[in-house]
């Protein structure tokens, strides 16, 4: 806290020392946690002078401890979103990555998606340049890096898990409106053609079939998000469904077909995708649209895709209708 230490309120003076001097762990998350209420509720302004005392607990022994750091660091950045803050978000979440405790490094992956939407804001806030700003964006940026590399790198579940929906996220955050606004929009474009491209070689065989259920279906339901979301990925996101269905990996489980638990929820996950992919008839997915069918029928699902054409049939009559009716009401008005 150095010289700033007389212009803090009393209150966040002893609740910090109160902490750093703790001996027991849930002492040390009973300060932090008022911390939390007084610096995040009451004197956000006060973040500045404060974070870098806090985040000095993420080597603290006690998991309990480092988890409340995260909480707090995380909270901070909402509530403050200085590039002095994002920076030293990123840093203290890029270093509790490497806890030897699951739970933590997941808890660190998953609050990492404030701290990157928070840099690249930062970086929208300067496109011309800004030396703290670009410092806080780097920051951001090789945070999402690391944690986008645990899909293909990590043996633990949760974190494969945490790393797909990174990439997702990331796709979609840099590939928004305004992102591709920025002079760097092309670097930003290329990043998620890359994260988006990770995503469909997981579900390549014969890696897929070794894979846990779980981290298909997470790659399954994040691809969708990008279709859904972003009409400029689709040319991306969708052949690894399309191969994925009619490849007959998966197919939609039926009574007494013998399919394993994991392989019929991986196969219902790929349908529901498919089918809200194809309901959609977006101009982006009409295009798809006939591949998505016949990718429908060869995984067993021919009701659902007639269900999805007969859809896409009555809404395509109800605008023509809508747009006649418009049509007629300008004419005589007119």
């Amino acid at each position: 806290m150095g010289s700033t230490t007389l212009q803090l309120p009393e209150s966040v003076v002893g609740a910090l020392n109160n902490a750093k001097l703790a001996t027991k762990a849930s002492q040390k998350v009973e300060f932090l946690g008022q911390l939390h209420e007084l610096l995040i509720r009451s004197e956000p302004t006060h973040l500045d002078a404060v974070l870098s005392d806090i985040v000095e607990f993420q080597v603290d022994r006690a998991e309990s401890v480092r988890k409340a750091v995260i909480g707090l660091v995380t909270a901070a950045v909402q509530v403050r979103c200085t590039a002095g803050i994002v920076q030293q978000a990123a840093a203290c979440l890029s270093g509790l990555l490497a806890d030897n405790v699951a739970a933590v490094v997941k808890q660190s992956a998953m609050a990492a998606h404030v701290v990157v939407r928070a840099g690249l804001a930062l970086h929208m806030s300067a496109p011309q340049g800004s030396a703290d700003k670009d410092s806080a964006w780097t920051a951001a940026q090789q945070l999402q890096a690391a944690i986008s590399s645990l899909a293909t790198s990590s043996t633990d579940t949760g974190l494969r898990m945490a790393g797909i929906k990174m990439n997702e996220q990331a796709a979609i955050l840099y590939t928004a409106p305004e992102a591709l606004a920025l002079p760097d929009a092309a670097t930003l474009v290329t990043t998620a053609d890359t994260l988006v491209k990770v995503l469909g070689e997981l579900l390549k065989e014969p890696g897929v079939q070794k894979l846990p259920g779980p981290v298909v279906i997470c790659c399954i339901k994040a691809l969708g998000a990008v279709v859904m979301q972003r009409a400029n990925m689709v040319h991306r996101a969708m052949p690894a469904l399309i191969a994925l269905a009619t490849k007959g990996i998966y197919r939609v489980p039926t009574s007494g077909d013998g399919m394993s638990p994991v392989a019929a929820s991986c196969g219902t996950a790929l349908k529901d995708i498919l089918n809200r992919v194809m309901r959609s008839n977006t101009e982006a997915t009409k295009p798809w649209q006939n591949r998505l069918n016949s990718a429908l029928r060869t995984m067993g699902a021919a009701a659902v895709a007639e269900s999805a054409l007969r859809h896409i049939e009555r809404h395509t009559a109800r605008w023509a209708t809508s747009s006649m009716a418009v049509a007629h009401a300008v004419h005589i008005a007119v």
